[in-house]
């Protein structure tokens, strides 16, 4: 008949064996480099897609300060109070 000592250390020995090799293999994951694009194509293709995304955002910022633009006094001040109290908000959150 096994003793619960030993049932015990076994179970226990498993578990830090067990974290342990978790660990490890974290921690090569973690090391290991980026995978760098390959050819030019590839890292071309990410430049265009780069600045398709900053042209997309540039244009966002656009509009939106027109749309303020056309807005009455009233309205303008409504805004930027809003757009304070979302700040506010999202920053203490």
């Amino acid at each position: 008949m096994i003793r619960k000592k030993t049932i015990l250390k076994l179970l226990l020995s498993a578990a830090l064996l067990g974290s342990h090799a978790g660990l490890m293999a974290q921690d090569v994951d973690a090391k290991s480099p980026a995978p760098a694009p390959r050819s030019k194509m590839e890292k071309k293709a990410l430049k265009d897609k780069e600045k398709k995304k900053q042209k997309q955002l540039k244009g966002e910022k656009k509009a939106r300060k027109q749309h303020e633009k056309i807005q009455s006094k009233d309205v303008r001040k409504r805004m930027k109070k809003s757009k304070k109290k979302a700040k506010k908000w999202n920053d203490a959150g």
